[in-house]
């Protein structure tokens, strides 16, 4: 019982030893839902958070840079954004209304205060009234800042008075409330808001001038209201009464609409919430603004050739006319020419699909697809990042051949080549198929066409200068350093194919498949499908069934080499003898004999060993949740990063029976459903992608490729730290991501001048301690004192605390 009762404390020491550092995040923020400013800043919502831009030295400080879930937000889809008495309101897709003063989040405008829904479309902001329009409804709240919360006044829906629960625009105009939805327009007097009794009223294409009863967008100004509908726009004085109305685009979709200085903006086309897209139809202008439109009209159309035409919205701020935009951030005039762009550093699209970096430690990034069809939020194209600036490229923007990246890979000279998934039956986007080729150092584009358009992997073994192209429904193709043919195949025994997997390793090839799990070309040479002997298939149902998602090699520090299956059916590896299956509630099995995983029992007295089963206190597979593994990357360091379907990430180290995880309830990741990594072999980050955006977190890098050689001022930390209690000292060098490269050191003293311990580097090129001495005991409380040493001379000192 000893024994085991040690073992939390150790497991609790080894986890903060392994602990990873600098997490970060990258969202897309250039698809912008709504805007304001405050002071000099200029806020946008967009589907990747709250991204501000500011141009002048008098930046608020309630306002940060980029708010998203790496910083608190609860969700990054933001649909729209207020500001009142230092409070911003941030209304997301479903969680309600976050709201943010004084550089942290207060309590949220939600269900669980009686919001009607947490879906939210539109808000409104007047005094100390808020009304949210959502997708079940409307709910008007009373929010006095003395109050900790707002307080509920009551909730529309079609119970109450409403014509529809879902709705899209929102407006106050003469002190009545504008709701505007499939169903045409819904109006209340702001006197009757707590009147028993229904006190809506209703205006359909039957019963008013509306030209339509789909409304897109509504705005107003003192002087009139301005409805924009799918077949056209009515301009009106008084609603209420019918007064002063004129009916302008008579037979056209207008969205959105502005109402500002007597004139009336808008653009055209509508907003398409189930793609998340802007339709706009061919031929149009850009936008159009109508100058006293209810006496002279005076029409006047632009045409912005550099200005994109999925215009999400208009404003003005001060002597600035706004355009923001679906995709390409904002632009601003003075005078409604000569347009200033702004867009926000940033990867192309959120649904982040593929990793890759390039031989000079260039990340690329595709957006691929989602399932079958193309992703709402991403399938965009693809981004390359250096560490600092994002540059994108799209099949509308570049040579790249379609934007449903599903592959990337880099060969010898540092081409990047990018696999197509075919364009969706009835995709009017006009992708192309086959494989881009993008040669850096020319800056010119090739297209490639292999025996299918449907490029699903690719794997380049630089050594060989081979290059395994594996296409989803044409089998496998291997090409030589000069994209010449060198064998194509298909796989014995595989009636559909479907391989969307391919890993020479062990002097064998591994194929992973959609539908059948995983098969092995055992030979030298290339497989053969006639050579049916030499294909195995593994004597288990749950390694011949399932979707493969990655095929990842490993060597052992004992040498051991291993291939690693994320399955939908289990993490799987092989070591060339055996195969084993890992889990989150039973450590690992070994299959015995056919189709006969052991231990099925605990009591197997061969088994009954903490290699088979957890042990009490142990982190386990998953977090010992039930999910499955869909990316693997084995990093340099002995562990196995594991990437789940939809509980974050598993780092595995096989060889210490180490589980560490981090999901979104214990760590900043974007989003629990992962699909791929990348290393950055120079920096030690490892880059997560996610349908939610692009984690990095730095995990360490190899002392070869340490290049800091200042020793800067040192500091350790926690100080004072207790090792009795699981704490690690760290002593990092500051200003600088490592301690000097080469033999740098660290010796431990007490106060007597006692030599303690001497230390070397951890992973991350630092210092770490868990105050033992020599001997393995632990540290006396006291003062203690460190030195850094370098291998060129630099020392640095300093003391710290260790306490009980």
């Amino acid at each position: 019982m000893k024994k085991f009762a040690l073992i939390p404390l150790a497991i609790l020491i080894t986890l903060s030893l392994f602990a990873v550092k600098d997490w970060k995040a990258y969202t897309n923020t250039t698809y912008i839902t709504s805007m304001i400013k405050i002071d000099s800043s200029y806020v946008t919502a967009t589907w990747g958070g709250m991204q501000t831009f500011d141009f002048s030295q008098k930046k608020s400080e309630n306002i940060p840079e980029l708010l998203t879930t790496m910083n608190g937000l609860n969700e990054n889809f933001i649909k729209d954004v207020k500001y009142a008495d230092n409070v911003l309101f941030l209304a997301t897709n479903s969680n309600g209304i976050q709201r943010y003063s004084n550089g942290e989040f207060i309590m949220p405008i939600q269900d669980i205060i009686g919001l009607i829904s947490n879906e939210v479309n539109k808000m409104i902001i007047q005094d100390t009234l808020i009304f949210v329009a959502t997708k079940k409804g409307i709910s008007v709240f009373y929010d006095n800042p003395q109050n900790y919360f707002p307080i509920l006044i009551k909730n529309f829906d079609t119970t109450n008075g409403l014509s529809s629960d879902n709705i899209t625009s929102l407006e106050l105009f003469k002190n009545h409330l504008y709701c505007g939805s499939a169903n045409g327009i819904d109006f209340i007097s702001l006197d009757s808001l707590n009147v028993v009794t229904n006190s809506w009223h209703h205006l359909y294409t039957s019963n008013s001038p509306l030209p339509d009863n789909f409304i897109n967008d509504i705005s107003a100004t003192d002087d009139f209201l301005a409805i924009g509908t799918k077949q056209g726009i009515l301009i009106v004085k008084n609603l209420y009464q019918m007064l002063g109305w004129r009916v302008y685009e008579k037979g056209n979709s207008i969205f959105p609409v502005f109402s500002a200085d007597k004139r009336v903006f808008y653009s055209y086309g509508y907003w398409d919430e189930e793609h998340l897209d802007i339709i706009k139809p061919d031929g149009q202008n850009l936008f159009t603004v109508i100058s006293e439109p209810l006496t002279s009209g005076i029409i006047t159309h632009y045409n912005e050739p550099n200005i994109s035409n999925k215009i999400k919205g208009f404003n003005k701020f001060g002597d600035k006319y706004i355009i923001y935009t679906w995709g390409e951030g904002f632009y601003t005039s003075e005078n409604l020419d000569n347009w200033t762009t702004y867009k926000a550093n940033c990867p192309i699209a959120n649904s982040i699909f593929r990793l890759k970096f390039d031989n000079e430690n260039k990340l690329w990034i595709s957006t691929g697809h989602h399932k079958w069809e193309p992703s709402t939020t991403g399938t965009k194209g693809v981004s390359s990042f250096d560490g600092t600036n994002w540059t994108n490229y799209s099949c509308y923007s570049s040579p790249l051949i379609s934007n449903n990246i599903i592959s990337i890979e880099v060969d010898n000279n540092n081409n990047v080549y990018f696999g197509t998934r075919y364009s969706p039956q009835g995709n009017d986007m006009n992708w192309g198929n086959g494989i881009s080729i993008y040669n850096q150092s020319s800056d010119v584009w090739d297209t490639l066409f292999v025996s299918s358009n449907f490029i699903i992997d690719m794997y380049f073994d630089k050594d060989k200068k081979e290059k395994w192209i594996t296409c989803y429904d044409g089998g496998v193709t291997v090409l030589d350093e000069y994209n010449q043919i060198l064998t194509s195949f298909e796989i014995y025994g595989s009636p559909d194919q479907k391989v969307v997997k391919t890993l020479p390793a062990m002097n064998k090839v591994f194929f992973g498949f959609w539908f059948d799990g995983i098969k092995y070309w055992n030979a030298s040479g290339y497989p053969d499908y006639n050579q049916s002997s030499n294909w195995i298939e593994p004597p288990a149902n749950e390694l011949t069934h399932g979707k493969i998602y990655d095929i990842a090699y490993r060597k052992s520090e004992y040498g051991e080499e291993q291939v690693w299956f994320a399955s939908a059916n289990g993490l799987f590896m092989f070591n060339g003898d055996k195969w084993f299956w890992y889990g989150p509630i039973q450590k690992k099995r070994v299959l015995a004999s056919s189709y006969n995983w052991e231990p099925d029992q605990i009591e197997e007295a061969e088994y009954h060993t903490p290699e088979y089963w957890y042990v009490v206190g142990q982190e386990r597979l998953y977090g010992s949740v039930i999910t499955y593994p869909t990316a693997l990357f084995v990093d340099p360091f002995g562990s196995i990063w594991i990437g789940t379907h939809d509980h974050g990430i598993t780092r595995f180290y096989p060889d210490k029976d180490l589980y560490i995880n981090y999901y979104m309830d214990n760590s900043p990741l974007l989003s629990n459903s992962i699909n791929d990594f990348a290393y950055n072999p120079d920096t030690g980050e490892l880059y997560i992608a996610t349908p939610k955006g692009l984690n990095s977190v730095y995990i360490g890098i190899l002392q070869e490729r340490n290049k800091v050689k200042k020793l800067n001022k040192t500091i350790a930390y926690p100080n004072p730290f207790s090792p009795y209690k699981g704490d690690v000292l760290r002593i990092v060098n500051t200003s600088e991501p490592n301690m000097p490269k080469g033999n740098t050191y660290c010796k431990i003293y007490d106060l007597n001048g006692n030599e303690i311990i001497k230390l070397h580097k951890n992973d991350y090129q630092e210092f770490d301690w868990d105050g033992k001495n020599k001997a393995g005991k632990l540290c006396a409380p006291g003062i203690y004192f460190y030195l850094v040493y370098t291998p060129d001379g630099q020392i640095d000192k300093n003391k710290f605390v260790i306490k009980r």
